[in-house]
Order: structure tokens, then sequence, then C-alpha cells
């Protein structure tokens, strides 16, 4: 069992919204030894105890909900230091040591080759895993050559690619209503169902990914890997199991149907709704399409 994980870009949106709530979550479950350590690393100049308290500032935020102990298990396990994910001797110098680790990529897509070819020539323990969170690649090109350095540094097993808005509970209990559900199960299907709307509607604003969207987009944040995930898992047949081979081909069936929009289709289904917005530290802001006006008499 892996008891160490280090976090290059600790100090993220990622690490405080999702990885520090789910590992306390993880720990109140007892699915975490005591001998579990998190080693953070990130550009900012911290020391542990800043770093702790920064840590604890995120699970009191994101993650009330669990029990004060194990909020403050991880927070207790927790390390920091200061690193260049594209320098091999920095990232040595936080994956140090014999037991295998799970090193955890919340990082941009565009650090993640440098990041990979460091982690690589700085060499991890046998039986290590890298996590490497969405969007994979920048392009199709990028993807490839991300493939190729993740094969030259650990086996496939040893990859996993996530995307942690299938972990939501909304978004799962989708298998759950469509395969398990008596009344709707048989009638998910194209003779009963016409049309379905994707609406995803969100209250928080850049929360420090201003760098990443400037170069990224709402589009590949959002469209190309979580909205698309959340498609297949609306339209797909249903898999034989929910094994990963099983579902992932049922996911890869509907991404070869889609068929895609002419400007004709952008023009006749978003052009008379788009919602224009933009984000406070709290709200959006945003106009609905005007109501037509009545026609005189």
């Amino acid at each position: 069992m892996i008891s160490r994980l280090a976090i290059f870009g600790a100090t993220g949106d990622l690490t405080a919204r999702y990885l520090l709530p789910g590992l306390a979550a993880l720990h109140a479950a007892g699915h975490l030894g005591d001998g579990f350590i998190m080693a953070g690393a990130s550009r900012e100049g911290l020391d542990r105890g800043e770093f702790q308290r920064w840590a604890a500032a995120q699970l009191d935020r994101h993650a009330r909900h669990l029990p004060a102990s194990a909020r403050q298990a991880i927070v207790s396990a927790s390390r920091y230091q200061q690193a260049d994910v594209t320098d091999p001797a920095s990232v040595a110098a936080v994956i140090a040591g014999d037991e295998p680790l799970a090193a955890y990529l919340a990082l941009p897509p565009a650090v993640f080759p440098a990041a990979v070819t460091a982690i690589h020539e700085a060499g991890l323990p046998p039986d290590s895993r890298i996590v490497l969170e969405k969007p994979f690649g920048e392009d199709l090109d990028s993807a490839i050559e991300l493939n190729r350095l993740l094969a030259e540094t650990v086996p496939e097993q040893a990859v996993f690619r996530v995307d942690h808005f299938l972990a939501m509970t909304t978004v799962q209990n989708v298998l759950g209503t469509r395969l398990a559900n008596r009344v709707l199960e048989p009638i998910w299907n194209a003779a009963h169902i016409a049309e379905v709307d994707i609406v995803w509607e969100e209250s928080l604003a850049l929360e420090g990914r201003a760098g990443y969207y400037d170069r990224a987009g709402a589009l590949k944040d959002m469209l190309q890997n979580h909205l698309l995930q959340l498609l297949c898992l609306v339209a797909m047949e249903p898999p034989i199991s929910l094994g990963e081979r099983d579902l992932r081909d049922r996911k890869m069936d509907v991404l070869r149907s889609v068929r895609p929009l002419t400007d004709a289709d952008v023009t006749r289904r978003t052009g008379s709704a788009t919602v224009r917005s933009r984000h406070t530290s709290t709200r959006k802001v945003w106009t609905p399409p005007a109501a037509p006006r009545p026609s005189p008499k």
C-alpha cells in the first residue's frame, strides 16, 4: 500500500478544494494509515508551518463537514518544499525515499511534459504512481507526446488520468439513475427522449487560476473534458460492467457518434440563447436573452 503522496502544485485551487478534503474524507473513513505522509511542492517560498496553516484554513473552508480529527490528521501529515517542477534535482528532493509514492501533478497542462521529464530523470521509487489532472495535453499532438513520456517513466497501469468532475456525487448518480431505476431505464433512449440539455452553472470566480485561464480558457477547461464526460454518461449504451475497459468503450461509442456542429447549428442552437457573464468574487452576473416583443395588432 502506498503511504506517501507528493503533490506538485500544492498551493493551488485544485489542492484546496478537492485534494485536501478528499484526503480528510479518506482518513475519516479509515483508508489512510497512521504512516501516511503528504509532501507538498510549489513555487511559493513557504516553510512547513506556513503551509500547514494554509492547509488547515482550506480544510476549514471546504471540508467543515468532516471530523476535526480527520482534518487535523492531514495537516499534521503534511510537509512542504519549494520546488521547480521542471528541475530534476528539485523534484528529486521532493520524492526522495525508498518507499513507493503517488506523484500528483496538480498543474497546468502546459507544464506536464517538463514535469514528467523531470520526474523521469529524478527517478521514482519502484511501484510508484503518477496522477495527472485534466486537461491531458493541449491538443492531440501534445497528448500523444505526453503519453510517450509517461510510458518511458512508469508502466501504463501506474498512470492515472483524472477528471475530478467524475467524483462528484451528482455525476456519479447519473449512472445509478440510468441503469438501476426500473422506471427510467427502459425509456432512456432516443425513442422516448427528444433532447437533453446539459447545463453547468457555477458561482466560483477564477480563484487564483487567471494564469491558467489566460492560456486554456473555459472551453478547454470545461467542455472538452468535464462536459463531454457527462455527455458520455448520459448518452452511452449500458456497459456490460462498470469496469474501466467496458465503461471506456461505451464512452468511445458516443464520442465517435457525435456530429460536429455546422455554422448553421451554432447560430440556431446558441445564437439566441447565449448567456453573457462576468465573474465576481462571490456571484455570477448575467443577462438573459431579451423576450420577444409582441407584434402590433
